[in-house]
């Protein structure tokens, strides 16, 4: 039988971080590394279903942006591949002084490891794939689950 993932808000949860309000997130892959820090129960409830799972260290996210929701300004510690799938909005990265990009449905962005990155709505909502590579350690896939 094939792997299959329904990612849809149906199956997200609100991100649970200090200056991110109205985004929901939907695991889609996991790193086998860090499914294996969890029963298949816990990350069951936690994720609301079983993601797939890959021996690879790559974590695939969807997430869901309210017509004004913003993603608050952070850094990873690893590469992100930010790639709008729905609607528009905005992303800035490299911190306060770089220009904000308007985004939409077809834009891919890359987020550079240790780079300060942005995402925000104004107005329509958004809906976009995460690609993270955490190589290091799987603890900071954490920060943005909650």
């Amino acid at each position: 039988m094939s792997d299959i993932r329904q990612f849809g808000t149906e199956m997200s949860h609100p991100i649970q971080r200090p200056g991110a309000r109205g985004v929901q997130a939907s695991v889609i892959l996991l790193p086998a590394a860090i499914a294996a820090l969890m029963t298949e129960a816990d990350m069951a409830e936690r994720y609301q279903g079983l993601p797939v799972i890959l021996d690879q260290p790559v974590a695939v996210f969807g997430l869901f942006f309210d017509a004004d929701a913003t993603l608050d300004e952070h850094a990873a510690e690893y590469p992100i591949l930010f790639m709008v799938i729905g609607g528009s909005g905005y992303v800035r990265v490299g911190g306060a002084s770089a220009p904000a990009e308007r985004v939409h449905a077809g834009y891919a962005v890359l987020w550079p490891a240790d780079t300060p990155h942005l995402a925000w709505t104004d107005g329509e909502p958004m809906q976009a794939i995460a690609l993270e590579f955490p190589a290091a350690s799987p603890t900071p896939l954490d920060a943005l689950e909650g």
